[in-house]
């Protein structure tokens, strides 16, 4: 039983990992579009997180203030200027 759970185990850890390489690349990929559509939005979060790759994965993420979405979903329903107040809020230190 042990030895299934632990191969098991393994082969779950692996998968994650695999998505997880796979998440981080698109983010960045799509952060790329964003700066090109939507180049305030891009900026703002730049200069929020002082790292493209935070930044990025910040616009993956699913975020409270948002309910539990993640901004790429927000700004698919055209609620981009929420995604730019929470930006905001975190820049100054309030929360939402």
């Amino acid at each position: 039983m042990l030895d299934n759970l632990l191969t098991a185990a393994k082969q779950i850890a692996g998968k994650l990992a695999d998505n997880e390489i796979e998440r981080r690349r698109i983010a960045v990929e799509s952060f790329a579009i964003l700066e090109q559509e939507d180049p305030e939005t891009a900026k703002l979060a730049l200069k929020v997180f002082e790292d493209r790759d935070e930044a990025a994965d910040w616009l993956t993420d699913s975020i409270r203030s948002l309910g539990e979405l993640t901004p790429w979903q927000c700004i698919a329903d055209g609620k981009v200027e929420q995604v730019r107040m929470v930006l905001n809020a975190i820049e100054y230190g309030v929360y939402l």
